[in-house]
């Protein structure tokens, strides 16, 4: 049920089937209702919007962590290289 069709409708109802002065009365009353019908859609419809944005973010932030630990994986299980001068002979000296 379409809430914001349904109050439509039934200020239709009340301009065809009321006369004054109920009819401006009772417009003005659904039109306010009407109104903060429709801030209160928008208002969600922005916030459904942001989570879907922040989600799909959480998503590429998960995809980018689960890549850089493959990465730290890869770089931890790869053979280490032996630097000269380190834990070997030491580096020549000239004597003068």
């Amino acid at each position: 049920m379409n809430l914001i069709a349904e109050l439509v409708d039934l200020d239709n109802l009340i301009v065809k089937h009321t006369s004054p002065p109920a009819t401006p009365i009772l417009r003005n009353k659904i039109q306010r209702i009407l109104e903060e019908t429709e801030a209160y859609v928008a208002s969600m419809t922005k916030k459904d919007e942001a989570l879907a944005k922040a989600e799909q973010s959480g998503t590429e932030k998960t995809a980018t962590i689960a890549e850089l630990a493959t990465k730290l994986e890869q770089w931890q299980s790869a053979p280490k290289l032996k630097r000269p001068g380190i834990g070997g002979t030491p580096p020549f000296r000239s004597p003068i």
